[in-house]
């Protein structure tokens, strides 16, 4: 930007569950500690507890944004939310478009700059997380976006799936191509593969891991817990019977509206097994971030000074469960070009 100072719009959908409030506790601290009248945080609220609502006032960097309420639920509410956020934060005058989740945050103070430098350094126009440890293969993950504000005018980037009719019959290449399942930020990641835009992957950087999704460090910039809104179980965990009943729901006249409303109810209700012992190793991650917030951002990616991850524990339930070194497929750089 020619040594100007830039201006970067952080789009954020709020919600979270009052018990998990030690998340946007630690989100705002994280935020706090790289804040240098660099960013602007347009936030959609409309399903934030109230009693959460006050970690929103009094900071001059928010703008809660008054968005237009949705029935839908799932990722197709969160698309809804920060299409409308983006258009704000566009109309605002930012030069820069970046994304964060409720449980995601920076682990660096000056993750802006670094995220800035590391545009340049590789002459793109965007970076995100991407998650290929829950299978996707072209997703920039809305818990980390970072781009140039001219690339979501020139190519009118929307985070769901494209409406026109050429650009559906397109999706559908895009989508046998890549095998990419759908999620927030799917309509991103279509529209750089349509124009083959290259791209720069933060990938998982872990040296130490929880679990193989929750509890990640993204490129040495970003950590998301994820879930911590939501069921604990994943896409690359297999389906839960409450899916394949969602699917018959949505066939369903009556009650296709409120399918996803009713499942989401469902695995509340009736977590399976696997959804309880991913609760347990949350629970692990949650407790240990919080009793040692100075260094636990480190220790996960294994750097100087933090224990060793071969013999450090964590406790899991009633007992202790050793911590494992990350075993599943990592790239050998934490960021990857995609071309």
């Amino acid at each position: 930007m020619d040594g100007k100072q830039v201006k970067i719009g952080i789009l954020v959908v709020y919600y979270l569950d009052p018990a998990e409030e030690w998340v946007i506790q630690e989100h705002f601290r994280r935020l706090e500690a790289c804040y240098k009248n660099q960013f602007k945080i347009y936030a959609a609220c409309n399903r934030l507890a109230p009693d959460l609502w006050h970690y929103l006032s009094g900071r001059e960097y928010i703008e809660a944004v008054p968005v237009v309420d949705t029935d839908l639920r799932g990722s197709q509410e969160h698309i809804w939310y920060l299409d409308q956020l983006k258009t704000v934060a566009l109309e605002d005058g930012c030069d820069y478009i970046c994304t964060l989740d409720v449980d995601s945050w920076p682990i660096t103070g000056n993750v802006f700059d670094r995220a800035l430098a590391l545009l340049e350094e590789h002459n793109v126009d965007l970076m995100a997380i991407q998650r290929e440890e829950n299978g996707d293969t072209y997703l920039p993950h809305p818990s980390f976006i970072f781009a140039s504000a001219q690339l979501f005018r020139n190519l009118d980037l929307r985070f769901g799936a494209p409406s026109s009719d050429a650009d559906t019959r397109e999706f559908h290449r895009f989508s046998e191509v890549t095998k990419q399942p759908f999620d927030t930020g799917i309509g991103v990641g279509y529209k750089l593969w349509e124009h083959e835009i290259p791209w720069l992957k933060l990938l998982r950087s872990n040296t130490v891991d929880y679990h193989f999704l929750m509890g990640g460090v993204y490129g040495g910039l970003i950590f998301h817990m994820g879930s911590s809104s939501r069921v604990k179980r994943f896409r690359a965990e297999g389906r839960h019977w409450t899916k394949k009943f969602g699917e018959w729901l949505a066939s369903v006249p009556l009650i296709s509206r409120q399918a996803k409303r009713i499942v989401f109810w469902l695995e509340k209700v009736f977590p399976d097994r696997l959804a309880k012992r991913n609760m347990l190793l949350y629970q692990a991650i949650r407790r240990d971030l919080k009793n040692n917030s100075a260094s636990f951002y480190d220790e996960l990616q294994g750097l100087p000074g933090s224990p060793d991850p071969a013999t450090a524990r964590v406790g899991v339930g009633r007992g202790l469960q050793q911590r494992h070194e990350s075993t599943g497929k990592r790239s050998p750089r934490p960021l990857e070009l995609v071309r």
